[in-house]
């Protein structure tokens, strides 16, 4: 579940709590600072769907307002490309390359953990990915389960040393990690079973009963290193209440339900979802090309 994951860090959304972001960082093996960028086809697709309007059932004159409008989704090879990508920090410092274009460190994002304060690039990360064991836990906490992070948090600008404590606590990540693994698996196998309201209450009781005491541990663990070394790496505890990876994600925008609430909505979410290609490439160079004109706005 978390072993990889992609934070945004584009200037163009307001950024989650810092501290959510540095509870992550330790947690997870891999953390890939980013800046994403949606297809713009796809988007235009979008739009129209959340408009309720089909375009195959388009009018002329609705066509032709629309490419006015520059929101009319021209290329019908659109849902075969990535709806999503991301370019790993720094990478728009690099050169590209000269014959094709292509810029290095430009992601596909699969396996990875997203987090971003914006809806749509949650909702294109669940679009490319089809239903698979880690977006399998994510339409889970959208529905409202709570999935529980250890309740610490770091300076973001401590990078030292986070990476130093999440070496020197990586038997209780370890722990942490194997148990929200085997819980994203099992979440992957019910929800393909189609029984949405057994699937809620099994999760809730996974992340109770196993989930939780793993947080609890890495907690315990942390707080009682040296004062030192806690100072240096800015640690602290979310007093108001333990962060969920469910908040996060609803905070994204994807849709409240609470769990005795969320079988239909769950229900729809998990069709939509499958519905989606499992693999996707990297993008044309049309798309590519689109991304490296906006790194060069962001560098002028």
């Amino acid at each position: 579940m978390f072993h990889r994951a992609a934070l945004d860090i584009s200037d163009r959304h307001k950024k989650p709590d810092p501290r959510f972001y540095s509870c992550v960082r330790f947690v997870a093996d891999s953390c890939t600072p980013a800046v994403f960028y949606l297809n713009e086809e796809w988007l235009k697709h979008r739009n129209l769907e959340d408009a309720g309007i089909s375009v195959d059932d388009l009018l002329p004159a609705q066509i032709e307002l629309l490419k006015k409008r520059n929101l009319y989704p021209e290329k019908s090879n659109a849902p075969q490309q990535p709806a999503l990508v991301y370019l790993e920090e720094g990478a728009w410092e690099k050169p590209v390359d000269p014959e094709t274009g292509a810029m290095s460190g430009l992601v596909v994002p699969n396996r990875e953990f997203v987090l971003s304060p914006s809806p749509l690039i949650h909702k294109a990360h669940l679009a490319d990915n089809g239903l698979n064991a880690q977006t399998a836990i994510l339409c889970l906490a959208s529905v409202g389960l709570d999935v529980m992070l250890p309740n610490v948090s770091f300076d973001l600008l401590a990078d030292e040393e986070i990476k130093r404590m999440k070496e020197e606590f990586r038997d209780e990540r370890l722990q942490y990690l194997e148990v929200a693994s085997a819980l994203a698996q099992q979440a992957y196998d019910r929800l393909k079973e189609g029984d949405y309201e057994d699937a809620l209450r099994w999760a809730e009781s996974e992340v109770a009963f196993k989930l939780a005491p793993k947080a609890r541990l890495i907690e315990e663990a942390v707080s009682s290193h040296t004062t030192r070394q806690l100072r240096k790496a800015g640690y602290s505890f979310w007093k108001e209440g333990v962060p969920t990876i469910g908040a996060a994600y609803l905070s994204g925008g994807l849709g409240a339900a609470s769990l005795t609430a969320g079988k239909e909505a769950l229900r729809t979410l998990v069709a939509t979802v499958s519905a989606s290609k499992e693999e996707r490439s990297l993008p044309e160079v049309a798309y590519a090309m689109k991304i490296k004109m906006a790194v060069d706005d962001r560098r002028a």
